[in-house]
């Protein structure tokens, strides 16, 4: 009987199924190491101070699983502007932050893991701009007693105006209006942009350039002149001349040499000299006809003459 019960209980051990080993799950938070902007997370009393307005995010992060995704919120007020800026990246290599213009902006980053646990960072930080903003501008003349301001402002924050300044004349100003992503921003400013173009046109100055004056939104000015070039002396219209046709162009004649020409021969001269005949002259019809006449003549006044003689004598 005993034999029988031991079989019926190691029959009973072998049909049972293998155990397997229980894992447990994860229940820890990701773990975030900071290399940049700070190793050791700043308390919450204390901001971190940048003067160009960004900071670079750089942290390695560890997890039991796996990350799901990385979001990072800024939250930025300046008295002018309210500005929220979310979004999503896949880790924390070398990520820029737009941290605002001047005064203090809210940093927060939350890590996931798979599961759903999180690891959170909070941190201020604070924008002391103290540089001035500069520009690339150039001046040209339209014609017609105007001036066209072109170029571009940059700061290392955000430049907020140009003002051209025109002695008798309302200031021209240009502000800075943006857009990020497509979406209009509350307050009319986008900070991540520290840049704008001027495309504008005023009346000519007294003098030979432009005072233009810039200033950021933490307040830092700035004064520069802008050269204006000369004005150029007006020509007087000239009355167009009608184009004259060219003439053909002579097709060039090979030149011919000419041979030199031959020296005539030199007459030899006569020892004795033979003088010229004597030419008579013979009389010529018309002069035979004029002597003639003569002779006629005197016959007839002899013949008048002798009658008349003749004629008395009777008497």
């Amino acid at each position: 009987m005993r034999r029988v019960i031991l079989v019926l209980v190691i029959t009973v051990l072998i049909s049972l199924p293998a155990s397997v080993p229980v894992v447990a799950e994860d229940t820890a938070d990701p773990r975030v190491e900071w290399h940049n902007p700070f190793e050791t997370e700043p308390p919450d009393e204390e901001a971190l101070g940048v003067s160009d307005g960004t900071i670079r995010l750089n942290a390695s992060i560890y997890d039991e699983s796996a990350i799901d995704r990385v979001e990072i919120e800024r939250i930025y007020s300046d008295g002018q502007t309210d500005d929220r800026d979310f979004r999503q990246v896949d880790d924390l290599d070398n990520v820029t932050v737009h941290a605002g213009t001047y005064d203090d902006t809210e940093i927060h980053i939350r890590v996931f893991d798979e599961h759903g646990y999180a690891d959170i960072t909070y941190f201020e930080v604070n924008v002391d701009d103290n540089q001035s903003p500069t520009a690339d501008l150039d001046a040209e003349r339209t014609g017609d007693g105007q001036i066209r301001l072109t170029g571009t402002v940059r700061d290392d924050t955000q430049p907020k105006k140009l003002t051209v300044v025109l002695l008798d004349h309302n200031n021209q100003v240009v502000n800075s209006r943006g857009t990020n992503d497509g979406r209009q921003v509350y307050g009319g400013v986008d900070i991540s942009r520290n840049s704008f173009d001027v495309d504008v046109t005023v009346p000519e100055p007294r003098g030979d350039s432009l005072t233009v004056r810039l200033k950021d939104r933490a307040g830092n000015p700035r004064e520069m002149e802008v050269p204006v070039p000369s004005a150029e002396t007006e020509t007087p219209t000239a009355t167009p001349t009608p184009t004259p046709t060219p003439e053909p162009t002579a097709t060039p004649v090979p030149a011919v040499e000419t041979p030199a020409p031959t020296p005539a021969p030199t007459a030899t001269p006569t020892a004795t000299e033979t003088a010229a005949p004597t030419v008579t002259e013979t009389p010529q019809p018309e002069q035979q006809a004029g002597l003639a006449t003569v002779i006629f003549r005197f016959l007839m006044i002899g013949v008048v003459a002798f009658a008349i003689g003749g004629w008395i004598s009777l008497q």
